[in-house]
């Protein structure tokens, strides 16, 4: 890869595990950070869009901007409180730098790969509907905040920088997210199938993800949007590899869909419907999926 200077926005574990792997290619990489002096991380640059702080030095000689700001989605129910932090949390972030790139007249700035998820399709409770990156978003709330996230992050074109947007799938990684979660009930021996088990699950393996992330890096892709996911499979094939690698509890036994929305409310339509998602589009500018099927070695 070419040397280069990248900024990461947020130092969660995609971030991290993203950062490490560039670093060893010879790139530069900083991050910027809501937290000041944010413990395992060097290079890291504070800032807070709702106050309209930056060090601008987090910005000196980029070309490359990779975006993965946001709040949890899953971490709490989506009261309307919670629901404003989540659009906010999202938004914010890329108007402000719009803002200051606009301001600063920081033409080196080249490149912005921003996140999206494929919540922003219509939901299934099961589906062999494959959703490509030209179909309709949905109607509920996580795809209307994927939406408005999308049209934040497309701005910067009027900047004349380069965006690319990865609808991203479930993210397989121990180290984090919702795998993380779910192989820490399995050893528990509490993880079981949610509502009919039949919803799809659209996944890409976090090793995956950074390889793709490189390869839009060092080649010249085209603006757009590009569903980022490998495989997908049924909630219960999920379960079931999780269980088979921590855990032997009887997967006849589901958690009703009706107990999920007494417990999450709205949230829990995001366990219980599903999105088969379509690839083709991103391997059609080149890139190549290198773990295709869902397996114990991977959890």
């Amino acid at each position: 890869m070419k040397q280069q200077t990248l900024l990461i926005i947020g130092t969660g574990y995609i971030a991290s595990a993203l950062g490490k792997v560039l670093e060893t290619t010879g790139c530069q990489v900083k991050y910027l950070s809501r937290v000041k002096n944010r413990v395992g991380f060097k290079n890291v640059y504070y800032w807070n869009p709702s106050q309209n702080i930056i060090d601008l030095d987090a910005l000196k000689n980029v070309s490359t901007i990779i975006n993965l700001s946001g709040d949890n989605i899953a971490a709490k129910r989506w009261t309307k409180s919670r629901k404003e932090v989540l659009v906010k949390s999202r938004i914010e972030p890329l108007y402000f730098l719009h803002k200051i790139i606009k301001a600063h007249k920081f033409q080196h700035i080249k490149h912005l790969i921003s996140t999206s998820a494929i919540g922003y399709y219509n939901h299934h409770a099961s589906s062999s509907q494959a959703f490509n990156e030209n179909d309709k978003q949905g109607q509920d709330f996580l795809s209307q905040l994927c939406v408005q996230w999308e049209q934040a992050a497309q701005r910067l074109q009027t900047l004349e920088i380069n965006v690319i947007i990865l609808r991203l799938g479930i993210v397989i990684s121990t180290r984090g997210g919702a795998l993380q979660k779910m192989v820490s009930l399995a050893k528990k021996g509490l993880l079981l199938p949610l509502g009919t088990g039949q919803q799809i699950v659209s996944w890409i393996c976090i090793k995956d993800l950074i390889q793709l992330y490189l390869y839009l890096i060092t080649n010249q892709v085209q603006n757009g949007i590009y569903n980022a996911v490998a495989d997908n499979c049924t909630n219960l094939e999920f379960t079931k590899q999780i269980n088979r690698k921590y855990s032997f509890i009887n997967l006849n036994i589901k958690i009703p869909t009706w107990f999920l929305k007494i417990i999450l409310g709205e949230l829990s339509c995001m366990l219980t419907s599903g999105y088969m998602v379509n690839n083709t589009k991103i391997q059609q500018a080149g890139f190549n999926f290198e773990i295709k099927d869902l397996n114990v070695n991977l959890i």
